[in-house]
């Protein structure tokens, strides 16, 4: 067979990240009709932290990426919880709007770290990267910015308010689920 040659020859981690580099790519087609430019505030605060190149490409939107492993599984939302964002390259896809830097700090530097990644890797570099280690280079990279840049260690903390954390202050979980909840693959 054909197909199975073709696999064989090729590492699994590869034969993965292709598509979900090509899904993230559309999802960034999809939401950049109704992306906008990273609010004012945000980007005043991040101005000495992240390029100003990755400031003026980044753009956020409100939508849904169902790119999701805990979709496959049926899970979704129950383990999710209900506030998180997804980075499709440069476009940062909240569920939900986004509160102002002064509330979310932790979670904008977070997903401004993402958009730096793709900027720096690529989507296709990303993708893989992702998937070597389920993200846990990629997030824990991400968290350990934002913890460094706001003096928070994470989503939900007593430095971060509930109201900037969306729901995930209210919802006791564990660091991993936090890091799930904000990103199902980014």
């Amino acid at each position: 067979n054909g197909v199975a040659q073709i696999l064989r020859l090729q590492n699994p981690v590869e034969v993965v990240a292709a598509p979900l580099a090509a899904a993230l790519r559309a999802a960034r087609e999809r939401h950049s009709v109704h992306a906008k430019p990273i609010p004012p505030d945000v980007r005043s605060a991040l101005s000495g932290v992240f390029e100003s190149s990755t400031l003026q490409r980044a753009k956020y939107a409100v939508g849904k990426i169902e790119i999701t492993l805990p979709n496959f599984i049926g899970l979704g939302k129950r383990v999710m919880g209900t506030d998180h964002a997804v980075v499709a390259d440069d476009i940062i896809v909240f569920n939900t709007e986004p509160p102002p830097y002064s509330q979310g700090a932790f979670w904008w530097v977070h997903e401004m770290t993402h958009v730096d990644q793709y900027r720096r890797m690529g989507v296709d570099a990303f993708a893989f990267k992702y998937l070597i280690d389920l993200g846990s280079s990629i997030e824990g990279e991400a968290d350990r910015r934002a913890a460094q840049v706001t003096g928070s260690s994470g989503f939900g903390s007593a430095s971060t308010s509930a109201a900037g954390a969306g729901a995930r202050g209210s919802n006791p979980m564990t660091r991993r689920q936090e890091r799930q909840q904000e990103y199902y693959i980014a």
